[in-house]
């Protein structure tokens, strides 16, 4: 009766702390969207806690007439499904041809695949690249730098290794090439460490600003994410916006619903490849 109770009392702490980190969590969230549902004065006033006050959608009517906001919006979504397209092609068919034996001068590639990793040559020798490519100001200054990353190769190479080459071997028996293997067998039993490489690529290209700092000097071409930052920096840091101007309150608005809009994207996507996520995180990390 003791240990069963003394279980029931550290279950009920255990629960108490995740409740809480979860509250940590979801708070900015709430917080944000409360924010961007309220009314001007409250905005001013800044004492929006938890549910929305002076209920209003203002400030997605404002976002709507703002033209700036979705050429970034459609900026990033073109990067990020260009840059996740090019990245999961090129991490997993590089993956799939190391993780075969049969493969001569697999280890070759894979060192050089580790050499990027721990050795990299810096902010200036890869803009320096990137600029001698002539892909400054082009979309391909944001997707190829990152097409592929050497820890996404070396998990989903992990993972293929997991698959028993007797299914291969009996696929080429059958005169299955090297690429129906990969696209019919290979893929179809990978779906967790491919939902994990989409949710990394994808979070990546959607949340970039640094690169696209450096290489886009077009403001045509900047994504949402830069936007933000601006839009930011043009608020008063202090947090203090009583008497301002209705370009200041303008600005204010916009910067919690594009917030809202920025964020929405990703919240979407992640209930669906979840049930994948954990599980592939921990298959593709452990080789037996």
């Amino acid at each position: 009766m003791v240990g069963q109770k003394k279980f029931r009392v550290s279950k009920a702490i255990i629960y108490l702390l995740l409740t809480l980190l979860a509250f940590i969590c979801l708070y900015p969230v709430l917080y944000v969207l409360s924010m961007s549902f309220s009314n001007e004065e409250h905005l001013i006033l800044r004492d929006v806690y938890f549910f929305p006050k002076g209920f209003t959608f203002d400030s997605y009517a404002l976002l709507f007439e703002t033209n700036e906001i979705w050429r970034a919006y459609l900026n990033t979504i073109i990067y990020t499904v260009l840059g996740t397209l090019v990245g999961m092609t090129a991490t997993l068919t590089l993956a799939f041809a190391v993780s075969q034996k049969k493969f001569h001068g697999r280890k070759i590639v894979i060192w050089g695949v580790m050499f990027t990793m721990l050795f990299s040559g810096g902010m200036v020798p890869t803009y320096i690249l990137v600029q001698g490519l002539g892909l400054m100001d082009t979309p391909w200054a944001i997707v190829l730098p990152g097409a592929v990353n050497a820890w996404n190769m070396i998990v989903a190479r992990t993972y293929f290794m997991t698959i028993s080459p007797a299914i291969f071997e009996s696929a080429s028996i059958d005169g299955a090439s090297e690429f129906r293997k990969f696209w019919t067998i290979a893929l179809p039993l990978s779906k967790p460490i491919v939902a994990v490489l989409f949710m990394y690529l994808v979070v990546g290209f959607w949340n970039t600003y640094f690169t696209s700092m450096i290489y886009l000097n077009d403001v045509t071409l900047q994504p949402i994410q830069n936007y933000l930052q601006k839009l930011l920096e043009s608020g008063d840091s202090s947090g203090n916006i009583s008497g301002s101007s209705s370009s200041a309150i303008a600005v204010e608005k916009l910067k919690y619903a594009a917030i809202v809009i920025t964020m929405f994207p990703i919240m979407l996507i992640y209930p669906f490849v979840q049930k994948f996520f954990v599980y592939g995180i921990m298959v593709g990390s452990v080789k037996e």
